[in-house]
């Protein structure tokens, strides 16, 4: 049972994120950590997100039994009922809420309830299923940890904030487009409105070639406002323009053994390189200033 509560909380997902709020905090505190603050920032978005993933769970639920991938998962097969999923979910946002209020800032805070409100409401309950701009919707709760690891040092919601807000915003979407083109099978079967799905994969490939640039944009303007250093902006500037070159030069719908599937797979896997290595400078961009 323990087990089951684990993985009902989606932890890959709460590692991707709590790694997503080290760049922001690391980025803030330019070298001078207050591990302190840092474990208490890292607690309370880990508890804010897992209750946001047991929420989303819950609401999924009817979705998930349809799709080959989340078959098995606890709610879907009876090993942990809706209600103490719920109490669960409560327990996990109500102590990662008091976290960020008493032992971070306020505006951390407001950042981490703006992200859950968006996550398990407008994304989760109404805009998932019925929109095609649901990816939109919801990629500004996944922009919201790196935020709040920023905030939880300097208190204030300056012009790096919204970079790093924006940035992010920008990275989720060709990041959840090509999660669905990967999974198409899965994502039919459970008739999510996703744009690849919709309009077609030509029309994602555009529009992911759109985002990429925004995100790359922002890392610019980070660098152009004095936020990050040249070295940072190089290496962050080369997996864009790696990112990019493979959203192009790999789809090829026109040779007969062009796999979709695969094409999505090896974006997402670029994907995941991009926002790692991106955290990864921003936490050590002091070094190189």
């Amino acid at each position: 049972m323990i087990k089951a509560y684990y993985h009902l909380a989606k932890p890959g997902i709460i590692w991707g994120n709590c790694i997503a709020a080290t760049g922001g905090f690391m980025l803030a505190s330019g070298g001078s950590l207050d591990l302190a603050l840092y474990a208490l920032t890292i607690l309370g978005v880990s508890l804010i997100v897992a209750s946001g993933c047991v929420f989303n769970n819950i609401i999924d639920t009817d979705i998930d039994s349809l799709m080959t991938r989340t078959q098995k998962r606890a709610l879907v097969v009876g090993k942990i009922t809706k209600k103490s999923a719920m109490l669960y979910a409560y327990a996990l946002g109500m102590a990662g809420f008091l976290v960020l209020y008493f032992f971070t800032t306020f505006p951390a805070f407001l950042t981490g309830l703006f992200g859950f409100y968006v996550y398990v409401v407008m994304y989760s309950v109404f805009y998932k299923r019925s929109s095609v701009h649901g990816t939109l919707i919801g990629s500004a709760s996944g922009a919201a940890p790196p935020v709040i690891g920023y905030l939880a040092v300097t208190g204030q919601f300056d012009l790096a904030a919204i970079l790093i807000f924006l940035g992010f915003c920008a990275w989720q979407m060709p990041h959840s487009y090509a999660i669905a083109i990967f999974r198409t099978t899965d994502y039919k079967a459970s008739k999510i409105p996703l744009l690849p799905l919709v309009k077609g994969v030509k029309s994602a490939q555009k529009q992911m070639l759109f985002y990429t640039a925004l995100y790359w944009l922002s890392i610019i303007l980070l660098f152009w406002f004095g936020y990050i250093g040249y070295v940072s902006v190089i290496v962050l500037s080369g997996i864009c323009v790696f990112w990019m070159y493979q959203t192009v030069s790999l789809y090829q719908p026109q040779n007969d053994d062009f796999d979709e599937r695969v094409w999505g797979k090896k974006l997402f896997l670029t994907s995941i390189l991009a926002v790692s290595v991106y955290s990864l400078v921003l936490s050590l961009d002091f070094l190189f200033i």
